[in-house]
């Protein structure tokens, strides 16, 4: 009697702690900057960084060998560019934090907002994000929509013997949300 008694409140508890998770929801995100860094000479060098190098980056420093379950999401409850992997999304890292300085917002439920980029686990800006963003929460006949769409400028100082990069471009985000996680 008193195992059962355990298990029933056991189950109970779990079912508790599980039904107060908030989904996180997550959509599509697809940055494209250029960089600009120097070499070893001082002549400046260009390149382009998006999705594949986000994500060959994170599996770097994660040790993940396979590419291919990786995505890049934004996690709208962080406000965050995150690696994900498989279709639980299961978070591998986190490139690209923001966070809102201003926000202008509409009756018909967009905002412009400008704020500031982290990068990685920095606690201080690496630059700023000024972006548009709209958001439709879902109902019993909807999904939930979400979009922002700005412009990113950040740097990242040099490190060892790596020289500093500027980064500019775009990010895009949503509409469609492809999946939820518990907390």
């Amino acid at each position: 009697m008193k195992l059962t008694l355990l298990a029933a409140a056991t189950v109970a508890v779990q079912l508790l702690l599980s039904s107060t998770g908030m989904a996180q929801p997550f959509y599509r995100a697809n940055p494209a900057t250029f960089t600009i860094a120097t070499n070893q000479t001082g002549n400046l060098l260009y390149g382009s960084y998006g999705n594949r190098e986000l994500i060959r980056d994170a599996a770097a420093q994660n040790g993940i060998t396979n590419l291919s379950t990786l995505s890049l999401v934004y996690d709208q409850t962080a406000d965050a560019l995150e690696v994900v992997s498989g279709t639980n999304f299961t978070l591998i890292s986190t490139p690209i934090t923001f966070a809102t300085g201003v926000a202008l917002s509409n009756t018909n439920g967009l905002t412009q907002r400008f704020g500031g980029v982290y990068c990685g686990t920095n606690t201080t800006p690496s630059g700023t994000l000024v972006a548009q963003q709209g958001a439709v929460p879902a109902t019993a006949h909807r999904a939930a929509t979400y979009s922002l769409q700005g412009q990113l400028q950040f740097a990242v100082l040099s490190s060892g013997t790596n020289s500093p990069v500027i980064y500019l471009g775009n990010v895009s985000v949503g509409p469609d949300c492809i999946g939820l996680r518990r907390r």
